[in-house]
């Protein structure tokens, strides 16, 4: 692997006493720096260092040779202290420096020093020179050196550390950045040994995720391996979005928890990582709406090569566009934190819809049982049938109560078939709008005589509408939110309420009341209540638009032409 001939070559830099100038070079944010942490304090637990003293010295912002020795000499620690948090007193007693610990406190006060016609600092940064011997020095980030600062004197200075004060030094730098046409030349005039750092996707989200039991960011490392990520520091920042959603997601459906870090993942690269070839961040806001709105244009707009590119991009990955739940996961990747209580609320409900599509399935299940075989398993069938009516009523339709229930009466098992209705009843007991003929009519008309019998019983004794259905949608639009049972209310009305609703709302709330509706409605995922809503209100809308000329114009806005029968322009 990648990293395993780059850890060879460091630790053989770190186990020999020779001087030597070894340079790691590769783009910004891959993990040179973070790599060569991870190797010197693995190496320093091994007892592999040959040198006793290590300094760390970052070029960015150094604007002169002296301070660069200065604080060369500052930082210089011995390599027992490699790892700890380094201050005047937790400084190891073992520091070999000629001075010890006191040269610490002497450089600290050089800068207080004022002594006309004479430089303090350039005298202790001469005598600096004679301190530094037999040390691993590491210089990073050699293409952001100080503007007062010559590249060639710090290749001078390496020199001479290498050669006269038997230091080993290694350098961190990205040379592609670098325009100075000497630099290369002058580079390798001095250094010995050259490491290209640049690790696969894989072997960089290892670097920068070392846990593997969790099961959250196993995930994240799969996708960003899939769009090749290789930036460590855009990792580490999704890690950490990740672990803030871990509680959130703690236990939600597998689905869900791939779903919120792929995209976490993918809003990450787009906004962090432009110049790798990601899609522009802006291009991931477009909504269903504005895809289907841009696919429907008379003035269609051809794409450009990038478009056309990130849609590839974006195909492969499975993405298609954003919707409420990824607004809320693309703000967090801008901000560094969540909305975490709409957060919450939106992945629960993304939750329960998939758990209620997966449990919608499972009666399936049963249907196949019968379909699939020649078996003499009447017995089996009947019983998992009334099994999953009393485990997942809530889940199943009514056609496929209505299935259950017709295929026992061709068994002859009429009062089983009976049993199993009232089970059904009595598991959905709470949900009474759910009993409307509005409601399960509109599902599916064709069910057996006995089921629409006793839904209509059941919703006649039971039915009582605590609050109407025009406050229930201006105390939806005042609050930004609503519950089951209000959805249950707007589901249940009829079409003829719904046209007075409409005509009785005034001003911007009119509009405000029809656009919330329809965007509750959206999300319907054949939740029969949500698509009874949405047919409702549409209906309702076109019968408003056929009134008069000018009511036609002004509900196109909501539904285009009333002349169409599809629903598909919300």
């Amino acid at each position: 692997m990648y990293l395993d001939q780059l850890t060879t070559q460091v630790n053989r830099f770190l186990s020999d006493q020779s001087p030597e100038v070894l340079s790691i070079k590769g783009r910004w944010g891959i993990g040179k720096t973070y790599t060569w942490d991870k190797l010197l304090k693995e190496a320093k637990c091994r007892n592999n260092i040959a040198l006793e003293n290590y300094s760390y010295i970052s070029l960015f912002g150094i604007n002169s040779l002296t301070d660069l020795k200065l604080i060369i000499l500052n930082n210089t620690i011995n390599i027992k202290d490699i790892g700890k948090k380094i201050n005047i007193n937790s400084i190891s007693k073992e520091n070999t420096l000629p001075l010890g610990r006191s040269w610490r406190k002497i450089t600290g006060y050089i800068n207080g020093i004022k002594v006309p016609w004479f430089d303090v600092k350039s005298i202790v940064g001469i005598a600096s020179s004679y301190l530094i011997s037999k040390t691993i020095i590491c210089i990073d980030d050699l293409e952001r050196i100080g503007k007062g600062l010559d590249m060639r004197d710090v290749f001078g200075l390496i020199s001479l550390l290498k050669e006269q004060k038997d230091c080993k030094i290694v350098i961190i730098h990205n040379d592609n950045v670098i325009n100075d046409k000497d630099y290369k030349k002058h580079l390798e005039k001095i250094i010995d040994v050259e490491l290209l750092f640049d690790p696969p996707p894989e072997e960089c989200a290892n670097i920068a995720i070392s846990v593997q039991n969790e099961k959250e960011l196993n995930i994240l490392k799969k996708y960003a391996i899939k769009l090749k990520i290789k930036n460590i520091r855009t990792l580490k920042k999704i890690e950490r979005l990740v672990r803030i959603c871990m509680p959130i997601l703690k236990n939600c459906d597998a689905q869900i928890k791939e779903r919120v870090i792929s995209v976490l993942v993918l809003y990450s690269w787009c906004y962090y990582c432009s110049d790798d070839g990601a899609p522009n961040f802006n291009y991931m806001k477009r909504s269903s709406d504005d895809i289907i709105k841009s696919s429907l244009s008379n003035t269609k707009r051809e794409k450009n090569i990038d478009e056309i590119k990130w849609d590839t991009i974006l195909n492969d990955y499975g993405y298609s566009y954003m919707d409420d739940l990824d607004s809320l996961l693309m703000d967090g990747v801008v901000n560094g934190y969540f909305d975490e209580a709409q957060l919450s609320l939106k992945i629960k409900e993304e939750n329960d819809k998939e758990i209620y599509g997966k449990r919608q399935n499972s009666i399936h299940s049963i249907h196949d049982l019968f379909f699939n075989s020649f078996d003499n398993n009447e017995e089996e069938i009947v019983k998992s049938y009334f099994l999953e009516v009393s485990n997942n009523a809530k889940y199943i339709r009514p056609p496929d109560l209505s299935f259950a229930v017709k295929l026992l009466r061709e068994l002859g098992l009429h009062e089983k078939a009976s049993d199993l209705i009232d089970i059904y009843i009595n598991e959905r007991k709470e949900d009474i709008s759910f009993f409307s003929k509005e409601v399960y009519m509109y599902i599916s008309s064709d069910l057996d005589s006995e089921i629409i019998t006793k839904f209509d019983e059941y919703y006649s004794n039971n039915n009582t509408k605590q609050e109407n259905t025009l406050s229930v949608i201006k105390r939806i639009v005042d609050n930004n939110s609503w519950s089951k049972n209000d959805i249950a209310i707007l589901s249940s009305e009829s079409l003829d309420n719904y046209c007075k609703i409409f005509k009785t709302i005034k001003g911007k709330e009119l509009s405000n009341s029809i656009y919330k509706c329809f965007h509750i409605s959206e999300s319907a995922n054949n939740d029969p209540y949500l698509i009874q809503m949405k047919h409702n209100i549409r209906e309702a809308l076109k019968i408003i638009g056929n009134e008069c000329a000018i009511n036609s114009i002004r509900v196109r806005k909501y539904i285009g032409s009333t002349d169409g029968e599809s629903d598909e322009k919300f």
